[in-house]
């Protein structure tokens, strides 16, 4: 199956709704504006209202689908930086993803990253952030995105759609007059428009008194009006039952009258899929076995029935948030526990092949999969931690019951590792039980990638050293009782991590010179820029300032300056070159090269927020 982006990158399409006129016209006034923020509740129009717009304005965009994931920041960049690539014309390279040295300066970080992102669009171009209402209240989200938005150029419009009113964080957009807003009472639909949309779906004959009725009850709120026609049209509503419910109970009331009246196989369709998230027809039929799906999905769409289509080479559905709600516990009342495991286990290998991991764990969670959220886990670990999502990689470990993690040493690797950016102590004192278990199962594979994680929270500290006189015995016996290759990521690990305990620690041990010179083999070879500058951190110390060896600090630094690497570094391997360039022209009196290559480092660290 071919892999989405994401299924938070999708355009909704737009089939079959008439324009709204006068709230269109309020879009127009609204977008002199950077920020728009479109409000109602579930079930109002929303995101039908935005998505119509923009296609009869013609606007390109970027749609988001904001939901609790982004919570984690670095989820939020990653998957925009991916929506920008896809989208943009003069795409250029990736945008950054949020590593650990930009943590200290996120406000900075996010006006660059912004900056940037509009830059690569030509005007108008829209960003939409729907469901904005699923990130948690307490977020940093929230401080983040206002930050980004305050740098939006003219011609760039940001909509956001959400339940719910701005948090308190927007106060500040607000305050400089740089953000519109349209409520219900804008959105919802008037009377004569509601006459339309029952005109649209063949009730342009509903007599007056029932229309009357019908609109003070649903006061043009698109849901009740689209459930009361199918639920006439599907399965002839009961007009005494209906005149004795309150707002709140209508889509219930409703939905189930339209889903107990609905063909048996549809019905069974509509109950498995709503595990689903959203779907293509290929993963609608894997799960299912309905070899009709496509079609299914596509009556469904085109009868209104709660169902959005996002656009693209293979159309993506999504249900209804309220709806999809509805189903989903209709799901639990109606099939068994061992029912209802076995489809949520099927839906996340469905979209763990479609690339939406996350969701896929969350519904392995539901089904209580420990042994799949695991091998998830063990699958995506390395990259989550590349892209800076520690924090959601710690979230999926912290899931699973704490007996397994105990049980598992590679869990506590990873889960160590994820704390390092944070908590160097609990960092360390997870990894010391992973190297533990990894010691008593013989696990070689394990026990060096964990050695060098508990080395490097000491040389990361800089604090009390001592304790590394333990840990350089621990690799003496590693590699009596364990000689063989390692992968080349950590054999760089290791040599690098070595170095610096020897280095710090016992600079005259008999193995001194011998790790030395696998460190520097390492740093000529290696065609990793990053790598290169970060393991040279320690030799580079001990040279200038340990030693006075200023003729191989020059040849150090001759390597990081060597090919291309000043055409197009990353921000921190320029700072730390910058660090030592101005160290080395300091101790060798070239005041004029130390001065400007301590402006420039620092220039480097403004302009990028990185502080560490």
């Amino acid at each position: 199956m071919q892999k989405q982006i994401s299924s938070k990158i999708t355009r909704p399409a737009v089939s079959g709704i008439f324009e709204r006129d006068r709230v269109f016209r309020l879009i127009d006034a609204g977008r002199s504006k950077p920020v728009l923020w479109v409000s109602g509740p579930a079930g109002s129009g929303k995101t039908t209202l935005v998505a119509s717009y923009l296609d009869a304005r013609n606007l390109p965009c970027i749609w988001y689908l904001v939901d609790e994931g982004d919570a984690d920041l670095a989820t939020f960049f990653y998957y925009m930086g991916r929506a920008v690539q896809q989208e943009s014309v003069r795409a250029g390279k990736n945008l950054p993803l949020l590593t650990p040295e930009y943590f200290q300066g996120i406000r900075t970080f996010t006006r660059r990253y912004f900056e940037d992102l509009s830059e690569r669009f030509t005007p108008p171009f829209t960003i939409v952030f729907d469901n904005y209402q699923d990130v948690p209240v307490g977020s940093d989200f929230h401080e983040m995105l206002v930050c980004g938005l305050e740098v939006i150029p003219a011609g760039i419009t940001v909509i956001i759609v959400s339940r719910n009113d701005p948090p308190r964080q927007f106060a500040r957009l607000r305050a400089n007059n740089r953000i519109d807003f349209i409520g219900w009472d804008e959105i919802r639909f008037s009377p004569v428009e509601s006459r339309e949309v029952l005109r649209t779906y063949g009730q342009a004959s509903l007599r007056d008194e029932a229309f009357a009725e019908l609109y003070s009850k649903t006061e043009g709120w698109m849901a009740g009006l689209v459930l009361f026609m199918e639920g006439t049209r599907r399965a002839g509503i009961d007009r005494a039952a209906f005149s004795k419910l309150v707002p709140e109970t209508i889509f219930d009331y409703f939905a189930n009258e339209i889903f107990e009246k609905t063909e048996g196989m549809t019905r069974q369709f509509l109950l498995k899929t709503s595990v689903l998230p959203s779907m293509t027809a290929g993963m609608a039929e894997q799960l299912t076995g309905i070899a009709t799906s496509a079609q299914i999905l596509v009556q469904l769409y085109n009868s209104h029935y709660f169902i959005e289509m996002r656009t693209g080479a293979d159309p993506v559905y999504r249900y209804h948030p309220l709806f999809r709600e509805f189903l989903l516990n209709r799901m639990k009342s109606m099939l068994s526990l061992e029912e209802r495991t076995l489809i949520l286990r099927k839906a996340a290998a469905i979209l763990g092949d479609a690339g939406q991991t996350e969701h896929a764990v969350q519904l392995l969670r539901e089904a209580q999969d420990w042994e799949g959220v695991v091998s998830t886990i063990l699958e995506q670990a390395r990259s989550l931690m590349e892209e800076g999502r520690a924090n959601t990689l710690l979230d999926w470990i912290s899931g699973l019951p704490v007996q397994l993690v105990s049980s598992v040493p590679w869990l506590l690797y990873w889960k160590g590792m994820s704390r390092m950016p944070f908590d160097l102590i609990e960092s360390r004192t997870i990894l010391e039980q992973a190297y533990q278990a990894f010691k008593q199962q013989k696990d070689a594979a394990g026990l060096y990638p964990a050695w060098s994680g508990i080395v490097n929270t000491y040389t990361y500290e800089w604090g009390d050293m001592s304790p590394l006189d333990r840990w350089i015995a621990e690799m003496e016996g590693l590699t009596a009782e364990y000689p063989e290759i390692l992968p080349p990521e950590i054999e760089a690990q290791v040599i690098s991590n070595m170095f610096s305990a020897l280095m710090y620690r016992q600079p005259k041990h008999s193995q001194f010179r011998a790790w030395e010179q696998k460190m520097l083999r390492l740093i000529s070879t290696s065609t990793d820029l990053r790598l290169r500058t970060m393991i040279s951190i320690h030799p580079l110390f001990y040279y200038s300032w340990m030693t006075g060896d200023l003729k191989k600090c020059a040849y150090l630094l001759d390597i990081l300056r060597s090919g291309s690497y000043l055409q197009t570094p990353d921000p921190l391997s320029l700072i730390v070159l910058r660090c030592f360039e101005g160290g080395y022209y300091w101790l060798i009196a070239e005041q004029d090269k130390c001065l400007n290559a301590v402006h420039e480092g620092l220039k480097t660290g403004k302009e990028h927020g990185i502080h560490a």
